[in-house]
């Protein structure tokens, strides 16, 4: 689990570099707590520093950022919640109306 975990932050670091942004921060779900975590990166050695966590309510599968807003798909409701992310702090906070549905078996 520890290895898909680093993957993933690494791909949200280089998908940032690519294009174009300095990666400020990253998130990477927690399947079997039922948290997100948040990390600021450091922008010139990629090192992660821990930020803090958002608590949500089921098993978090995925995690894209687009621009201000985040998107987790929850494995067990079958939808897709939905965050605002602070770009000074890199916290995120749980849209009003949080949840989408999700087509079909989302993984």
């Amino acid at each position: 689990m520890k290895q898909i975990c680093v993957l993933l932050v690494s791909a949200l670091v280089s998908f940032s570099a690519a294009f174009g942004g300095t990666p400020r921060f990253a998130c990477v779900p927690n399947i079997d707590d039922g948290t997100i975590s948040e990390f600021i990166v450091n922008a010139a050695t990629a090192q992660l520093l821990p930020n803090g966590y958002v608590t949500a309510d089921d098993r978090r599968r995925s995690f894209v950022q687009v621009g201000n807003y985040a998107y987790a798909l929850n494995e067990s409701s079958r939808d897709i919640s939905a965050y605002s992310l602070n770009q000074s702090t890199g916290k995120l906070r749980a849209l009003p109306v949080p949840t989408y549905s999700a087509p079909g078996l989302p993984s």
